[in-house]
């Protein structure tokens, strides 16, 4: 593995491409989860249950949005402080970002 930098050397579409891949993949593998979820429970537990995942489902992703609003915001200011070489602060800041994961 070499030392240099990507940040500092690749293309800004080549940096955006390789960090969004992984939130891309996840997010299609969730749609497809939910999609056969969908199909199998409305084939075999019927219809009611079936009203009860559309009403769960926009929830789900609200919960979702929260967790990656406290995890973005959480790197940012992490990345801010290691930047500025304060890691005490920087701990501070993931300490803080766990905690509201898990206490959320």
């Amino acid at each position: 593995m070499s030392n240099t930098n990507s940040m500092a050397t690749k293309s800004i579409f080549s940096l955006i491409m390789s960090f969004s891949m992984p939130a891309f993949i996840a997010l299609l593998v969730n749609s497809i989860y939910n999609i056969v979820d969908r199909v199998f429970i409305g084939h075999y537990v019927g219809e009611n249950a079936l009203a009860g995942l559309t009403i769960s489902y926009p929830i789900m992703y609200i919960v979702f949005a929260g967790a990656v609003l406290i995890g973005r915001g959480g790197s940012n200011l992490i990345s801010i402080k290691l930047g500025e070489n304060k890691k005490e602060e920087a701990n501070t800041f993931f300490t803080n970002t766990i905690f509201f994961y898990l206490h959320g």
